[in-house]
């Protein structure tokens, strides 16, 4: 969480010291941009239960508000960590794991729509993704008194669907969400999906991102 949160404060400050308005930023259709950085849990449902428990998550993406403000775009990456029991033999390996961690990586693209009144929102927001699950193992070497843990991975696609509500104070939003995850691949022959629940800030960085794409779209006949 430390980290996400300096990244955030960082593009904060950076953000503060911008004087020029944001021109090409509308000219994209781009009203505001934040940075949204957050802790939660991902809570595994029904036979996922039987593989994975639930273990302390994050997250960090853009809230990338419209010119019209009832619609925005929210891209952002998952790290959820979940705790594993092996469930079936693996041929590969003598014994099953028990009490050992999965990690699911997820790469979301989503679009949603808000409603605001005054300083509260609430939001709803789906999109695919792509996500990355490693799953352990364990190799014993009983000559040698040792255990030589293996992560084994897979990547499929990814549906995600949420609401969330949040509060603004100044340039930051305080908020918390809710979404469904379905990762289209099985872990231990269960169907894989899960309950995210998150709470955190979104930083105003709307200068920053202006400047971005002004350095970017810059043309060289332009510069010295």
């Amino acid at each position: 969480m430390a980290k996400y949160t300096a990244i955030s404060a960082l593009l904060f400050l950076l953000g503060t010291e911008m004087v020029a308005a944001q021109p090409r930023l509308a000219g994209w259709h781009v009203k505001e941009v934040h940075v949204t950085s957050n802790v939660g849990l991902g809570l595994p449902l029904g036979r996922t239960t039987e593989v994975l428990a639930v273990k302390y998550s994050s997250s960090l993406g853009l809230d990338v508000s419209m010119i019209n403000s009832k619609y925005f775009l929210y891209p952002f990456v998952d790290f959820l960590a979940f705790g594993y029991d092996q469930q079936l033999d693996d041929p590969a390996y003598a014994y099953q794991l028990e009490r050992g961690r999965s990690n699911l990586y997820v790469a979301n693209l989503a679009a949603g729509m808000r409603k605001r009144n005054d300083r509260w929102g609430t939001y709803a927001f789906a999109g695919p993704g792509v996500g990355l699950l490693t799953e352990p193992r364990a190799e014993v070497h009983p000559e040698a008194q040792i255990v030589v843990l293996d992560n084994h991975s897979s990547w499929a696609p990814t549906l995600r669907g949420g609401a969330g509500a949040d509060y603004r104070l100044g340039n930051v939003f305080i908020y918390v969400e809710c979404s469904y995850l379905h990762y289209f691949k099985s872990v231990e022959s269960r169907p894989m999906h899960a309950l995210a629940v998150y709470g955190g800030l979104k930083t105003n960085v709307t200068r920053v991102a202006d400047r971005v794409i002004e350095i970017i779209t810059r043309s060289p006949s332009g510069t010295n």
